[in-house]
């Protein structure tokens, strides 16, 4: 029997030429000394170039361990989805400051609903608040001594705005935690940048004041 070479000893698996080729594989994964060659992550140019062209970010430090790849950071000329809350808060602020400066505010106020109220009544006060965070909600709210005033803050003024002020006037008499409120005269606004004249003209009839900063 002839010695095998020291080559054949490191790899004793080779593509055979003979005719049982799938034989002689499984031949070579029940040999012990097989061992698979280590994967290794090596990237080709053109897919790094690829990923440059995509606005990716790749970096790499020889010997290459991986890439790192992150998104394209927003472009700064696209618009916010969404105002933060703080900017909104801050916009009632002014408002308040302008408007009624001795007046006392919230900021966030939530309203229960009738379900809600019946889900949190065996609850502790603590946990009696957090249910409390998933009522609707108002952007602010104001009170004198005679008067109660319900603000919503906007970019854009919707009817779902114009809707959930309807709501809150309706919640906020039977709501426990605003008794205190009882008797005050409720005016509801909303404060927004722009509203539609359609909208405008829609909560003007059902009573909402529309504030805006630009011309429709």
């Amino acid at each position: 029997m002839p010695i095998p070479s020291r080559q054949d000893q490191a790899s004793p698996w080779r593509p055979s030429t003979s005719s049982r080729p799938v034989a002689s594989f499984m031949t070579a994964l029940s040999t012990r000394s097989y061992q698979p060659a280590p994967f290794r992550l090596e990237p080709s140019s053109r897919s790094l170039e690829a990923f440059r062209r995509a606005g990716a970010l790749v970096e790499h430090e020889p010997p290459m361990a991986g890439v790192l790849i992150l998104p394209p950071e927003p472009s700064p000329e696209q618009p916010p989805r969404l105002q933060s809350r703080n900017a909104l808060d801050a916009r009632f602020r002014v408002w308040r400051e302008r408007s009624l400066p001795r007046a006392a505010y919230q900021l966030q106020p939530n309203f229960w609903t009738a379900h809600g109220l019946s889900r949190a009544s065996h609850l502790a006060p603590n946990e009696r608040r957090m249910v409390k965070r998933g009522e609707p909600q108002l952007t602010g709210m104001a009170y004198t001594a005679r008067s109660l005033y319900l603000v919503q803050v906007a970019g854009a003024g919707t009817y779902q705005h114009i809707a959930k002020l309807m709501h809150v006037r309706s919640l906020v008499r039977d709501d426990p935690d605003y008794s205190g409120h009882q008797g005050r005269r409720v005016s509801l606004i909303l404060l927004a940048d722009r509203v539609p004249a359609a909208i405008a003209d829609f909560a003007r009839r059902h009573r909402i004041r529309v504030i805006t900063t630009t011309a429709n």
